[in-house]
């Protein structure tokens, strides 16, 4: 693969963006600022905004109030095709009857590049995606995967400041897809280009980026980076959407001035941040690695409902003083308990995240 000197992307910034059709509000006063040559995913469920956000980035929708700029430039009257920015699309919009050399010069041919220059940026973005050669074929003669290198390749080959992917790998099976997202990761190391991912797999999210932006009907709950996002959540939303994870009730502790989460009927680990009279709620959150299985006698009595075997891991559903767990226990060749039995669990203050009570 032919070495291409990195370029650093431009900056991304949304400020108090709105975008109204009719009475809803498809974005609702987002803000978010992504550095030059960050990855930066937007993921969220269904209707949470982050394609609409995505097309008014590209110009592709216009957005009803808030600023948009790039490089420091405010981009709202400026057309897409001014705009210099690479766009992936889900289904990889190739045109069928041209060939991938054709398909990946086409938007060099409407920016009026000669036509030696044409072949040989399209010969160097080939060669950048692992494609060298094949650019004689037509779409319909390459896998998925290929596919989508070539749709990736049309989006670099002019140089873009910006990189934009909206579920890109969505169309393709589990393995592909894991490898492609190695491969876009790669692909985004070496040519430091600024990239805005739309998805709503939380693991390819949590797989690819430098910074994660969860939405939610239209608004931001929580940017940041992936791990502080999983360790760190900023409400029950982002604490559910991202993983698997039980929510405890806490019972102030009077003595150490603040507060333990009680499960099983009991009063358990002391966990004392200082909770303050007039503060807002709180709840305990445990993610099912942090849980820990113990013999029974153990930690805090509990029972095994349920055992899934995912390959890597066990994931254990348990029920404890009528509070509903589930750990996630590395496969070491035998399950860790069965169905029925009476376990204990067990888990620290380290283990455990705050979030308020009503997200």
């Amino acid at each position: 693969m032919t070495e291409t000197a990195p370029h650093v992307g431009k900056t991304v910034e949304l400020v108090a963006l709105n975008k109204h059709f009719g009475a809803v509000a498809a974005v609702d006063g987002v803000d978010i600022a992504i550095a030059a040559g960050e990855f930066c995913t937007l993921l969220g469920p269904s209707g949470s905004g982050k394609t609409t956000l995505l097309k008014i980035i590209a110009g592709y929708e216009e957005a009803s109030s808030g600023a948009i700029r790039i490089g420091g430039r405010d981009v709202a009257d400026i057309p897409v095709a001014r705009r210099n920015i690479g766009m992936v699309f889900q289904n990889y919009a190739l045109f069928p009857h041209m060939s991938v050399a054709e398909n990946v010069a086409f938007p060099l041919e409407m920016r009026g590049v000669p036509a030696a220059e044409r072949a040989r940026k399209v010969e160097t973005v080939l060669d950048l995606i692992g494609l060298p050669g094949l650019g004689g074929r037509l779409p319909r003669q390459l896998s998925g995967g290929q596919q989508q290198r070539v749709a990736v390749a049309r989006a670099l080959v002019f140089d873009p400041d910006i990189l934009l992917m909206d579920e890109p790998l969505g169309a393709l099976d589990k393995n592909l897809r894991s490898t492609m997202q190695a491969e876009i990761r790669a692909l985004h190391r070496r040519i430091g280009v600024t990239v805005v991912y739309v998805t709503h797999d939380q693991e390819e999210a949590m797989n690819m980026s430098d910074r994660v932006v969860v939405m939610n009907h239209g608004r931001v709950e929580q940017s940041g980076p992936p791990a502080a996002l999983y360790d760190r959540p900023a409400n029950a939303f982002v604490a559910r959407f991202l993983g698997d994870c039980t929510l405890l009730a806490l019972e102030p502790d009077t003595q150490a001035g603040g507060f333990r989460p009680v499960l099983g009927g009991a009063v358990v680990v002391p966990f004392s941040p200082g909770w303050q009279p007039g503060a807002p709620r709180m709840v305990a959150g445990i993610r099912p690695e942090r849980l820990r299985i113990v013999a029974a006698g153990e930690g805090i009595p509990a029972r095994v409902t349920d055992v899934a075997f995912t390959g890597p891991d066990y994931r254990v559903d348990l029920e404890a003083g009528g509070t509903a767990l589930i750990a996630r226990v590395p496969n070491l060749g035998a399950p860790p308990a069965r169905v029925g039995t009476a376990v204990g669990v067990d888990f620290g203050p380290g283990d455990l995240f705050l979030v308020p009570a009503v997200s």
